[in-house]
């Protein structure tokens, strides 16, 4: 076990790390003004004993979730206008802005070597959609067209492996 430290917050955990011993996650930052409940988080790397901020997409807060051994990174981050969207961050890019199907809230949980990013959202009626495959930047239901090709290809990968 390593201490990763924080970017200037109290705590700091990890969520995911790749076969490089890259690691992810997010970190209380500092706010001096803050109660612990108000003190936002920002997503993080730990690389070569480096802690890297990570941002948001214009708002308080980020997590970061999971990372391939390609350096993409997803978690969620907070927009501008504070809503929770799933977010990419590739290797010397800012976050980017996954987006929803249309509810309000979504949230990237994991990416494979082939750079698929698998997500869930919250829908406008308030209930939750299965994680399912976020593909190019497009997000598809698992009931749709895509979503069953994506999930036929998953499978065969995994009986085949």
């Amino acid at each position: 076990m390593a201490d990763l430290g924080t970017l200037g917050g109290l705590t700091s955990g990890a969520t995911g790390v790749n076969d490089q011993g890259v690691v992810v996650g997010a970190s209380l930052v500092s706010c001096p003004t803050c109660t612990p409940k108000q003190t936002p988080s920002h997503a993080f790397r730990f690389q070569s004993g480096q802690l890297t901020d990570l941002g948001t997409l214009g708002g308080k807060s980020s997590a970061a979730k999971a990372i391939n051994n390609n350096g993409w990174i997803v978690g969620w981050a907070h927009t501008t206008g504070n809503a929770s969207h799933a977010a990419l961050w590739k290797p010397g890019s800012a976050a980017q802005d996954l987006g929803t199907m249309g509810g309000p809230t979504s949230i990237a949980w994991g990416t494979n070597k082939k750079n698929q990013i698998v997500g869930q959202e919250r829908c406008a009626e308030s209930r939750e959609v299965p994680r399912v495959p976020l593909a190019e930047r497009r997000l598809y239901r698992s009931g749709s067209a895509a979503g069953r090709r994506l999930e036929r290809q998953r499978r065969r990968s995994m009986t085949a492996a």
